[in-house]
């Protein structure tokens, strides 16, 4: 089976469900920036004394929450598109099953995941 990389026009023409979910990875990573602005802004503030220390440490918990849920859910969205590219594609699931076996032994990750991967080693 070749795993083509899951876009946005390869699986909105076969799901609905796919293009929302998209949607949602998106508001999830624009969440996730938000909160990386409110961590760097509150460590900032720490560091250079503008404003009070219980402030600054408020909004780098803030920040890193909101980081962290929105990383979470993110990765959670990323799996569940890849599962839909897999399931547009006709693979049983046993084939889904053997790609995801290759995957924990240190084979190619899921198509998805791959690109997110290589866009953030750049």
């Amino acid at each position: 089976m070749e795993n083509e990389i899951a876009t946005l026009h390869s699986l909105s023409a076969k799901t609905p469900k796919a293009r929302r979910a998209f949607v949602a990875l998106g508001l999830w990573l624009r969440l996730g920036m938000v909160g990386a602005f409110g961590l760097v802004a509150g460590l900032l503030q720490l560091v250079d004394g503008e404003v009070k220390p219980l402030s600054a440490l408020a909004l780098m918990i803030g920040g890193g929450a909101m980081l962290a849920i929105g990383g979470w859910r993110a990765r959670t969205m990323i799996d569940h598109i890849d599962d839909a590219a897999v399931a547009t594609s006709g693979a049983s699931s046993a084939a889904r099953a053997t790609q995801v076996g290759a995957v924990s032994r240190g084979a190619r990750p899921p198509p998805l995941r791959a690109a997110a991967l290589h866009a953030l080693s750049r």
